[in-house]
């Protein structure tokens, strides 16, 4: 309910703040956190580099998102300042030159955060390329609401309505009023397409080769021959942001082969396990499937892993991304490894507070999860080693959901 409450005090701010030129001739300073978007942090104010403390190996407070948060801290008072910036790579003398980044894609859309601070005496800018900021005031808007994380939104409309966003070098700015300390988590740009302040979940499916949606649901392997284990065609871009749960929340994926809705239905036989494409004409057969998630930092192209045997790992290095796909009534099968389908077990999560599931050992701890900001591209495989000529495998039952504990 508190985080409600500082929404609705973000909503009611009179406008954005319109600063005056600053130089970025400054002092480099940290690196981000993996959760963060740029290429470096830079400092200035009274104190120049030391204005402000930056440690993003912060593991305490828990941080909402991943395992570290960035821990900021005011030493010279007002006009003490830090921001996440673009930037070109090094010249021959080594210096590193501002980068505009067009940001237009998210002119009505926000910019999210989590906060946890001991005062709010501070403002939050984006930086122009000619040094002009836009921004807003929040001193007040936690309501009291100190030492602990609270969700901030801030609209990009009101300042986009007068100020494009397609030259920005620095996405996110913090200058402090007072001497204070914040802790910094999951910095990131957000479309919701509910409306404002709303959550996102979205899952799209695209085509490896270019990443042009496919306008439908179908996931597809074509021309395959029963040679192993292939990857499909299209690929499901994960777009999530959730603005409620601190850290309760995960997304999953599995089939459910056996429901009254599967076509076709699996016909359970024994211990056997309904994961997976089922025989068409031979219910009572799977092709067994594994996914993958990955950050979707570059192109799906790029970032498609290597088909692989997931039980081929540590000798197959190609094999760490894939983990076997689960189905809602598979079966404990002792000889196989296999453990019996729970809603919210870690093998089946796609994605929680702490990242993407992005390898397949060790998933009794979340040694394997990793910060990544949506979107994220999942990718899947099937084994056709043992599919027979002229038979078509399908499910109609593969189940992506958000889920709460």
């Amino acid at each position: 309910m508190k985080r409600s409450t500082v929404l609705f005090l973000l909503l009611s701010l009179a406008g954005p703040l319109r600063a005056v030129p600053t130089p970025i001739d400054t002092i480099l300073a940290d690196t981000s956190n993996p959760g963060m978007a740029g290429d470096d942090i830079y400092i200035w104010g009274p104190g120049g580099a030391t204005s402000v403390s930056l440690d993003s190996t912060t593991v305490n407070p828990a941080p909402p998102e991943g395992f570290h948060s960035m821990k900021s801290t005011v030493i010279s008072g007002q006009g003490s300042t830090w921001a996440i910036m673009y930037l070109n790579a090094p010249d021959q003398n080594k210096n590193r030159s501002n980068r505009p980044v067009d940001l237009s894609a998210y002119a009505n859309g926000e910019i999210r955060f989590w906060a946890n601070c001991d005062r709010d005496d501070f403002e939050v800018f984006i930086q122009h390329a000619d040094g002009s900021q836009d921004g807003y005031g929040l001193t007040g808007a936690f309501q009291g609401n100190f030492n602990q994380w609270v969700p901030v939104i801030l609209p990009l409309g009101p300042i986009t309505s007068s100020y494009a966003i397609n030259d920005i070098v620095s996405p996110f700015l913090i200058t402090a009023n007072h001497n204070l300390t914040c802790y910094i988590d999951d910095v990131r740009y957000v479309n919701p397409q509910e409306g404002p302040y709303t959550s996102v979940f979205n899952a799209t499916v695209k085509n490896i080769s270019d990443g042009s949606a496919t306008g439908g649901s179908v996931i597809s392997w074509n021309g395959v021959s029963p040679t192993g284990w292939v990857r499909a065609d299209q690929y499901v871009d994960l777009e999530l942001d959730d603005v409620s749960d601190l850290r309760s929340w995960g997304v999953q994926i599995y089939t459910n082969n056996t429901s009254g809705s599967a076509s076709p239905k699996y016909v359970v036989s024994g211990t056997s396990n309904p994961a997976g494409l089922v025989d068409v004409g031979s219910p009572d057969s799977t092709l067994p499937m594994a996914w993958s998630i990955t950050a979707g930092t570059q192109s799906a192209l790029a970032a498609s892993p290597v088909p692989a045997d997931p039980n081929n790992f540590p000798p197959d290095p190609l094999a760490f991304p894939w983990v076997y796909m689960k189905d809602a009534a598979t079966p404990d099968i002792p000889s196989e490894n296999t453990t019996a389908f729970q809603n919210g077990e870690l093998y089946v999560t796609l994605k929680n507070h702490t990242g993407i599931h992005y390898g397949a050992v060790d998933l009794s701890s979340d040694a394997n999860f990793g910060a990544s900001n949506s979107p994220n591209y999942i990718f899947f495989e099937a084994n056709f080693g043992k599919a027979l000529a002229q038979r078509n495998y399908q499910t109609n039952s593969l189940i992506i959901e958000f889920y709460t504990l």
